[in-house]
């Protein structure tokens, strides 16, 4: 599981509440977290508008920021269908070239959507 607060920080914690990890990067209070599916990535966005992905497999690493600008994200939610699309474009881009990757591909598809 994970939490995030007002000290700008998140926690990545075990069943028993352990702390495995403590990610810190964000400006503000941390509103909304959400995990991937298998658990690889966290997003996370804060008070500062701006969404991190975070790379659980890499001790936490900030992989990707997004600058939200006029706009508060208050909530997150992966939409597969979406994330499935990008997948689907990115791998009709790189045929013909075999030295494109799915890690390159899952990077390429996490794009930012922002509804209002």
């Amino acid at each position: 599981m994970a939490t995030g607060s007002c000290d700008n920080a998140i926690k990545v914690q075990d069943a028993w509440g352990t702390c495995l990890v403590t990610l810190v990067g964000h400006d503000s209070w941390v509103q909304a977290l959400v995990f991937y599916p298998g658990a690889r990535y966290l997003l996370s966005v804060s008070d500062a508008k701006t969404l991190r992905c975070w790379d659980l497999s890499q001790q936490g690493k900030s992989v990707k920021m997004f600058d939200a600008q006029d706009s508060f994200v208050t909530c997150l939610r992966w939409a597969p269908a979406v994330a499935k699309s990008a997948l689907s474009d990115s791998a009709s881009k790189g045929k013909g070239n075999d030295k494109v990757s799915k890690k390159g591909a899952v990077n390429e598809s996490i794009a930012k959507i922002f509804a209002g």
